[in-house]
């Protein structure tokens, strides 16, 4: 879906100079990290974590083009969190790692 949405993205705008990752999902279960169920888990990941990585890979070679940037916003669960959102706030320290200006890489 990913792909394609950027696909059509590129035939109607012609490039992409920047990505914002924004989508996220917390989840309602509030379990100890013992009770979490993996399938909760790996949710939150799927859609938090997968989807900035997938949104990023696809418009990488565009945004190389354009010298474009990606930028990925975390909330403040990446810094203070509550008990036992575990999934949620292990994502969002994640995405607070950064990426660096297409075309400002060693070599470009």
């Amino acid at each position: 879906m990913v792909k394609k949405t950027t696909a059509r993205t590129i035939d109607e705008f012609g490039g992409i100079d920047i990505v914002i990752n924004n989508a996220g999902i917390a989840t309602t279960v509030s379990d100890s990290p013992e009770r979490l169920n993996v399938k909760t888990w790996n949710r939150v990941l799927a859609v938090n974590l997968t989807g900035a990585f997938l949104c990023a890979k696809h418009a990488a070679p565009y945004l190389r083009e354009r010298k474009g940037s990606i930028v990925n916003i975390a909330c403040t669960r990446a810094l203070m969190s509550e008990p036992n959102p575990e999934a949620h706030a292990r994502v969002e320290r994640r995405n607070r790692i950064s990426h660096p200006r297409f075309g400002d890489e060693p070599g470009a």
